[in-house]
């Protein structure tokens, strides 16, 4: 029995060691990651709308545009629709579009009266989208808070066509290519 002990071990050792040795002979050398073909920006960089709609998020609302606003994604905009609001909302959302960090990347739409048989959100987002002018639309909410460098906008190279998209950072997403 020990003769069978020793046998196996043999072989098991024999294979292992033929692995390892496959493994460091199929590697010939560490990929250079800082190389073109391992940029994973996007290579087509679409534009992208990013909607939030807002209603009565004073508390939120001013962290979450300049966070979008400072995304790391070049073409992009921000559409923030103060939706009926009560509370200093539109008043932030405006102080925050005539700065220079959102010059040309945030758009403000008001909305005053909701027409009949619409209900409010829906409404704010069909509203900001047909101004939008991204081959892309990211609605997302107005607490939501998104890291600059999240390379949030990756998917783009990824999903053809219509896809919802789940992603961490974001409550809920709708990706519409136009």
């Amino acid at each position: 029995m020990i003769y069978f002990h020793w046998i196996a071990g043999c072989l098991l050792g024999i294979v292992w060691f033929s692995r390892v040795a496959d493994a460091a002979l199929g590697v010939p050398s560490i990929a250079d990651i800082s190389r073109a073909e391992w940029d994973q920006t996007c290579r087509n960089s679409p534009r992208v709308s990013v909607i939030v709609p807002a209603r009565n998020e004073e508390h939120d609302i001013e962290q979450t545009l300049h966070r979008l606003l400072a995304l790391d994604y070049k073409n992009y905009e921000v559409i923030a629709v103060d939706d009926r609001s009560s509370d200093r909302t539109g008043e932030i959302i405006a102080r925050l579009a005539r700065s220079p960090e959102a010059h040309g990347i945030l758009k403000v739409i008001s909305i005053d009266e909701l027409p009949s048989a619409w209900i409010g959100k829906t409404h704010a987002m069909w509203t900001a989208a047909q101004q939008a002018t991204g081959d892309w639309l990211l609605f997302t909410d107005a607490d939501v808070q998104f890291k600059p460098s999240s390379k949030l906008f990756l998917f783009l190279d990824i999903v053809p066509g219509k896809s919802p998209i789940r992603a961490r950072e974001t409550t809920w997403a709708w990706a519409h290519s136009t």
